[in-house]
């Protein structure tokens, strides 16, 4: 339940936009630039496991039992302070840079103000794009401590319990799936209604 909230909370920042021009002047209508807490998705954690797994993976081609790779290896284990603390910091440094090269407001700033799209009480240009920073700043933030709440508790599990639980990884993916299933499902179900009516209204 809590991976699938993180996964579908959203901040909707209130936006206006020309519709039409009538005898009264142009009107605005009213819409929601959704940007959501967990931008980056699982690619942080992959990121980070697969940075972590390479030194592992080099120590796996070495014979020598004592090499420096093989004494890193073990440090970098699952569950090993070491590694929790660098999973940690790799998790947290993908998730602002993917975030970044994902969703750049410098371009979504300069796409609205072609289309003569404004953000409720803010000027457009640069003063929208610093306060779609200062949003996605806190947002990320928010998206960097779910995904290490959710990455993180397995390895305290093996490390304190000897317990291994589903990886945080598996999980954020399995959810996204189940949720992008059932959307594509609902979609489907809607346009199929839209058609029934259709049909209904042609004879």
């Amino acid at each position: 339940m809590f991976v699938v909230f993180c996964e579908r909370a959203l901040r909707k920042i209130p936006m206006q936009y020309p519709r039409h021009i009538n005898n009264s002047g142009m009107s605005a209508e009213n819409s929601f630039l959704p940007i959501k807490i967990n931008i980056a998705g699982v690619i942080p954690p992959m990121f980070a496991d697969a940075v972590l797994r390479f030194p592992v993976t080099i120590a796996n081609f070495s014979a020598d039992s004592d090499s420096i790779f093989s004494n890193i290896s073990i440090l970098l284990s699952h569950g090993k302070p070491l590694f929790i603390i660098l999973y940690s910091a790799l998790i947290v440094f993908f998730c602002f840079t993917y975030t970044a090269i994902v969703f750049n407001t410098e371009e979504i700033t300069n796409n609205m103000k072609k289309s003569n799209i404004i953000v409720a009480n803010q000027r457009p240009g640069p003063l929208t794009q610093t306060y779609l920073d200062n949003i996605v700043l806190k947002t990320t933030t928010v998206g960097a401590l779910y995904i290490l709440s959710i990455c993180l508790l397995p390895e305290i599990f093996i490390n304190l319990f000897n317990i291994s639980l589903v990886g945080g990884t598996t999980m954020m993916i399995i959810v996204n799936v189940v949720i992008d299933t059932f959307t594509q499902i609902q979609s489907y179900n809607l346009n199929a209604r839209y058609e029934k009516i259709a049909t209904r209204l042609k004879r």
